[in-house]
């Protein structure tokens, strides 16, 4: 009786261990394609609307508080940092599709990011200390020229 088992039980331990080894292809969509929702604005009027009008957020006290712009395109660094980090922990697999999924998103980070660190810092940093709105449309169309120009 227990001879009857012994295949069964082989067919199991292979599908758990197969399954193992890789991680699934929703894991590695999910990392490399989706998280870039996040990222929408980029190089646009959607993140310069953004910085001119700044995100809120509850304290403790439930009480409504602007958030300041430096303080969200920092998180955003973070996000970008800690997607790169994802990115680089995953396998590079056999499949193609895969591979190029990884190295176009990997690449799409890694470009970004200094854009982020610099521009968009100084940017909401400008928008932070109420600096006069000429010197911060300056400070746009350079950045336009910046991002243009690569």
């Amino acid at each position: 009786m227990t001879l009857k088992f012994v295949p069964f039980t082989v067919v199991i331990f292979c599908a758990v261990f197969s399954a193992c080894s890789n991680p699934p292809l929703e894991k590695y969509f999910g990392i490399a394609v989706l998280n870039t929702n996040l990222l929408a604005g980029f190089g646009g009027e959607g993140l310069l609307r953004e910085l001119q009008s700044p995100s809120v957020k509850l304290s403790g006290d439930d009480e409504v508080i602007t958030m300041k712009r430096f303080e969200v395109i920092d998180t955003k660094v973070q996000f970008i940092r800690e997607t790169i980090d994802k990115l680089n922990d995953l396998k590079v697999t056999d499949d193609p599709v895969t591979a190029d999924m990884l190295r176009s998103s990997k690449d799409l980070y890694n470009f970004i990011l200094p854009v982020y660190k610099n521009e968009y810092k100084e940017l909401a940093k400008l928008y932070d200390d109420s600096v006069a709105p000429a010197q911060i449309e300056i400070r746009k169309i350079n950045s336009r020229k910046i991002l243009s120009g690569i």
